[in-house]
C-alpha cells in the first residue's frame, strides 16, 4: 500500500487506489472507489470502547461501580455511530467494530438484567465480602 496516499484505498479489502479514477472497481473486490475521506483514522479509535465493554461486562457481578465506570466509553460510541455518515465513507474494519460494539452494549444489557433477576431471586448470592 502506498503511504503518501493513505486515503485512496478500496474501504473493503485495502487495496491501493492512488492510481484509479473516482467510481472505478476495485480489481480485488469489486467495489466502487471512493474518495471521500476515511471516518476513522485509527483502528484504536475503534477498539477501545470494544476492550472497555469487554471489561465492564466482566466487572459486573464483582464491582457494579467500575462497571458503570467503563461502559461509559462504549455507550457514547454507540450513541454517536447511530447515525449514517454523509460525508465521509466508512471502511469495513470499523464497520465490523461498530457492529461488535452494538452487540456487546445489548449483551451487557442482558447481563445487567439477568443480575437483577438473579439477585431479587437469591439476595445473598452476590454477597462475596
Amino acid at each position: 500500500m502506498n503511504k503518501q496516499y493513505p486515503t485512496l484505498t478500496c474501504h473493503i479489502c485495502g487495496y491501493d487506489m492512488h492510481d484509479r479514477k473516482e467510481h472505478d472497481p476495485c480489481p480485488e473486490c469489486g467495489t466502487a472507489f471512493s474518495t471521500l475521506p476515511d471516518a476513522y483514522a485509527s483502528k484504536f479509535q475503534c477498539t477501545y470502547p470494544n476492550v472497555l465493554a469487554v471489561l465492564g461486562m466482566l466487572a459486573m457481578p464483582f464491582i457494579a461501580a467500575l462497571s458503570v465506570m467503563l461502559f461509559i466509553s462504549p455507550i457514547l460510541f454507540f450513541i454517536g455511530n447511530r447515525s449514517k455518515f454523509p460525508g465521509v465513507r466508512v471502511p469495513a474494519w470499523a464497520a465490523r467494530a461498530i457492529r461488535l460494539n452494538q452487540i456487546l452494549i445489548y449483551a451487557a444489557l442482558a447481563e445487567f438484567w439477568v443480575l437483577m433477576i438473579l439477585h431479587s431471586v437469591w439476595p445473598n448470592l452476590f454477597n462475596f465480602w
